[in-house]
């Protein structure tokens, strides 16, 4: 049983390997070969998941601070001194939940990594709700002027609804 269960992780990582490649293959072509009228329907699908994997990343930088300040301050109340760095990010790619199922999407590191230190940041309270979408939109934009698609995309729209 255990080398079957090592088999089937093997085979879902070799899997999910594949779908990072050809995310991050997309991607590449589009933005390099965004001229064509042929692929409009690819990168529109590219952009809309682009900004899932920004949104997504995004929360995931607030999340892991959040996790890192309780853990800190747990630390703290028990004069216990731990070293832990603070969270950084780890990858470009996300796993996407859709109505067909799960897909891959990749942005370039550079990007998901400023997502990532402005989502930890809005989790610091050092930005606004407002400054954090507006720096997201920033980024969002270059992305979509990347794969050639100019239509707008509303990002954090959850930001929004904070009141902030």
């Amino acid at each position: 049983m255990f080398l079957s269960n090592f088999f089937k992780k093997n085979k879902s990582q070799r899997k999910l390997d594949e779908l990072k490649k050809l995310s991050k293959k997309d991607y590449e072509n589009c933005s390099k070969n965004n001229k064509s009228i042929g692929n409009l329907r690819l990168r529109n699908r590219l952009a809309l998941r682009s900004k899932a994997n920004v949104e997504k990343t995004f929360i995931d930088a607030a999340k892991n601070v959040e996790i890192y300040q309780k853990i800190r301050l747990e630390a703290s109340l028990t004069n216990n001194n731990l070293e832990l760095a603070p969270p950084k990010i780890e990858t470009s790619y996300q796993i996407l939940q859709t109505d067909k199922g799960l897909i891959v999407s990749y942005i370039p590191f550079e990007y998901a990594e400023e997502v990532f230190k402005i989502g930890a940041s809005y989790q610091n309270s050092e930005l606004s709700a407002d400054q954090s979408k507006k720096k997201i939109e920033n980024i969002f934009n270059k992305i979509c002027k990347e794969l050639n698609i100019y239509k707008e995309i509303p990002i954090l729209e959850f930001l929004d609804d904070n009141g902030n």
